[in-house]
């Protein structure tokens, strides 16, 4: 009895942290700043930039929405901002490599980790973000929680959000991309300097592709239209930058 009143007492504090939770940040975009680490961790330099240009989630192509949802969370619409289940095969899969090649954090979780909190890595910050995951997933609908995802998300090369990126890769609104561009773009969340086309042609054809094979598995794409895509080459904005 006394442990169940315990774990009674704990889901009541939890849900009373998470309804006191102000997510209303989120109704206002603002620019973050860019962080350059030296090998050692350290910050050496903070690069910021305020060019955020928002685009509705009906603009944005729907195989970008689903290059992204394969490849960072392809349960979204499914999970109450939690995935459980992938937490623990990303757990498995690490552990199988004897590296991190999977992370089981959630787009709803990206998104209050990248607005809300700093990239330490302590219990009490993964505490914070849950509670307000949870709050974001109570306050916004799915489609709310990926338009402001996709407008906030870094893309590298000083592009906030997929308009900006879609200007800086590829000279373009991202309402025009193409599936390949789509999936590039895609690619570049996980380590936008990694997988920079511009700095790393073949790494983030590479990536490219593997958003590709993953769209396919999730059966968003068909065959044909997967060896279309990775048959093409990559045509960048600016060639001069390096």
């Amino acid at each position: 009895f006394v442990m169940l009143l315990v774990v009674l007492c704990g889901l009541v504090m939890v849900n009373h942290l998470i309804s006191s939770s102000d997510v209303s940040k989120l109704e206002e975009p603002e620019p973050r700043p860019t962080f350059i680490y030296d090998q050692n961790g350290e910050i050496v330099s903070k690069i910021s930039n305020a060019n955020i240009e928002g685009v509705d989630l009906d603009q944005i192509p729907k195989e970008l929405i689903e290059a992204v949802i394969s490849v960072e969370d392809q349960q979204f619409y499914k999970h109450g901002g939690i995935n459980y289940f992938g937490i623990a095969r990303a757990f498995t899969q690490n552990l199988l490599k004897g590296k991190v090649v999977a992370g089981g954090s959630t787009i709803t979780q990206q998104l209050s980790k990248n607005e809300f909190l700093t990239q330490e890595r302590t219990y009490s910050r993964k505490f914070k973000e849950l509670i307000l995951t949870k709050k974001i997933e109570r306050t916004y609908s799915k489609d709310e929680i990926l338009e402001r995802y996709l407008n906030q998300i870094y893309f590298g090369e000083g592009a906030w959000g997929v308009q900006r990126a879609a200007h800086i890769y590829f000279g373009k609104d991202v309402s025009d991309l193409t599936l390949s561009e789509s999936a590039t773009l895609a690619g570049l969340i996980k380590a936008p300097t990694h997988y920079s086309p511009y700095k790393h042609m073949e790494k983030s054809v590479e990536r490219r592709n593997v958003v590709l094979s993953l769209m396919k598995s999730e059966k968003y794409i068909s065959q044909a239209e997967f060896e279309e895509a990775i048959g093409q080459e990559m045509v960048l904005a600016d060639s001069t930058i390096t």
